[in-house]
């Protein structure tokens, strides 16, 4: 049997161990309050001090002590901030939108089956598209996620989404 490439401390991998260090440190050294969220098997830190943000685990270079307290907001709930968004980053302004996406071929039938957010609805499913409707805030995961499916989706709306999918469409093109 091969012998486990991952070194443990009383029974806690040592990255598991790294990255309850980078959140407790991360905290101290911004001086706020400090969350852990795992979100497709990478570990987020979100920091509030006079608003949130995220920092990844996978980022660390270094760490150092710190003499401020640590402390941990016993009112935040992770399912709450994650509810509303895709991936880990919530705009600190603006508000949810309902997204619509068209999705031809079989692209529509993996959206169907695999929601791309919990609050996905199919408005309407034929032989050669679908079209769903999400409600969510407007970030760069989701931006990503969406020109991930390539030519096999359309936005249909908000126009503001559209138009920034489309520029950075255009600078993608102007790479190659």
């Amino acid at each position: 049997m091969a012998e486990s490439h991952r070194r443990t401390y009383m029974g806690f991998s040592s990255f598991f161990l790294a990255i309850f260090v980078f959140v407790l440190v991360a905290s101290i050294v911004i001086g706020g309050v400090a969350h852990r969220l795992q979100l497709n098997d990478i570990y987020f830190s979100v920091f509030a001090k006079r608003r949130y943000r995220n920092l990844s685990g996978a980022h660390s270079i270094k760490i150092d002590k710190s003499l401020k307290p640590f402390y941990q907001e016993e009112s935040f709930k992770s399912s709450e901030y994650l509810k509303d968004i895709i991936g880990v980053s919530k705009p600190n302004i603006g508000k949810k939108e309902k997204v619509i996406i068209k999705a031809f071929d079989r692209q529509r039938l993996y959206i169907s089956t695999k929601p791309i957010h919990n609050s996905q609805r199919t408005m309407e499913m034929n032989e050669e598209y679908g079209i769903f409707s999400i409600e969510v805030f407007i970030n760069f995961e989701l931006q990503s996620k969406l020109l991930s499916y390539g030519e096999h989706i359309q936005v249909l709306k908000p126009s503001s989404l559209t138009e920034e999918l489309n520029d950075r469409i255009k600078k993608m093109n102007n790479l190659y």
